[in-house]
């Protein structure tokens, strides 16, 4: 098979700096968000965080979990590119996409609802300036989709 990889690359890391500077290294643009452990990693505060997921709390813990495994267990590998037009159904270049499921706006945790996705809905030109400084999504015809 061979691998056709785009002539142009733009990329928004929000993981490890190491990412973006890499891209960056590479030449590309990049930008890096600017992510940290909830709480600064206090065991008390997060220990309240948890508190506040309510409901979602077991779901979230399984999902970590499950993270956690696959990040232990999995192979990356490669195994095509394509524009996301050209094989996601439903696509219509007003979607945001992430690495989890696919989830309806409701469905967002508070964290990347309030940071992370209307942010980059502004970048794409997906929402007014007034929705991101309001940290509110729920008027957009944005939806974000997962893998």
């Amino acid at each position: 098979m061979t691998v056709r990889l785009p002539g142009e690359l733009s990329v928004v890391s929000a993981g490890l700096p190491l990412f973006a500077d890499a891209i960056s290294a590479q030449g590309r643009p990049v930008q890096q968000v600017d992510w940290r452990i909830p709480a600064g990693g206090d065991a008390t505060a997060v220990a309240a965080l948890q508190q506040l997921y309510g409901p979602r709390a077991e779901a979230i813990d399984r999902a970590n979990a499950e993270v956690v495994r696959r990040l232990d267990e999995g192979v990356p590998t490669l195994v095509g590119i394509a524009v996301g037009g050209d094989t996601l159904p439903g696509f219509d270049g007003r979607m945001l996409l992430h690495c989890g499921p696919a989830l309806a706006w409701e469905q967002v945790c508070d964290p990347l609802c309030l940071l992370k996705l209307p942010h980059a809905a502004l970048r794409m030109g997906l929402i007014p300036s007034s929705e991101h400084e309001s940290g509110s999504m729920k008027g957009s015809t944005a939806s974000a989709i997962g893998s």
